[in-house]
């Protein structure tokens, strides 16, 4: 079960571990990148909702919202975009989906949650992702009963990465070879362990 609430930003804290995105992450206090560091103005429609997770101490962390979270804490304005187009000021506060301690949600399910929030919307790296889905047990012909399309470009690069073999695998988290090199070679069907490892040392030779 979940609720929608409204809430301060700053009553939303950032908990170790709950941001599943390792890639570009610049500000390690809030687990976030630079995409949203150019403004300081937050758009509450632009923002929609975040989805947080409440301990049984009934303190609030971010599961998936991390950029859009730390945008709305350093906001000099809140606005709305009205019919004429122009922006108008608003509350200062949030839309959160909350998933709560007390119906019995987790602070592992609430990330896991978030993560697939994400990668339904094609947002992180394959590699961040299928680490995710690997540890929640899913596996590439499962995607679509969790509403992750296959055709997206996260999901076809995470499908191959979990294919790969544990060898070559650790070839792409060392950044030898781009992930989607490396989840093209995964998505060969009857591909043996030995010839992915051979696959992916040619592709790093001939640097692809």
């Amino acid at each position: 079960a979940q609720r929608a609430e409204r809430m301060a930003p700053e009553d939303i804290g950032v908990l170790e571990g709950m941001q599943y995105k390792r890639d570009m992450i610049t500000d390690n206090t809030n687990k976030v990148g630079d995409s949203l560091k150019g403004t300081d103005v937050y758009d509450v429609d632009q923002g929609g909702r975040l989805t947080v997770f409440r301990d049984k101490d009934g303190k609030t962390w971010v599961a998936n919202g991390h950029h859009r979270l730390e945008l709305a804490k350093r906001a000099k304005s809140f606005v709305k975009i009205g019919a004429d187009g122009k922006p108008a000021p608003v509350p200062r506060s949030v839309e959160v989906n909350v998933l709560d301690a007390a119906d019995g949600w987790t602070k592992e399910g609430a990330r896991g949650r978030g993560a697939l929030e994400n990668i339904r919307d094609n947002k992180g790296t394959a590699l961040d992702a299928m680490e995710v889905v690997s540890g929640l047990g899913i596996k590439p012909e499962e995607f679509d009963k969790y509403g992750i399309s296959s055709k997206g470009e996260t999901a076809k690069h995470m499908g191959g990465l979990l294919n790969l073999d544990s060898d070559a695998l650790t070839r792409v988290r060392m950044g030898d070879i781009p992930e989607a090199s490396a989840a093209g070679i995964g998505s060969v069907k009857g591909l043996e362990p030995q010839s992915q490892r051979g696959a992916v040392a040619d592709a790093v030779r001939r640097g692809y």
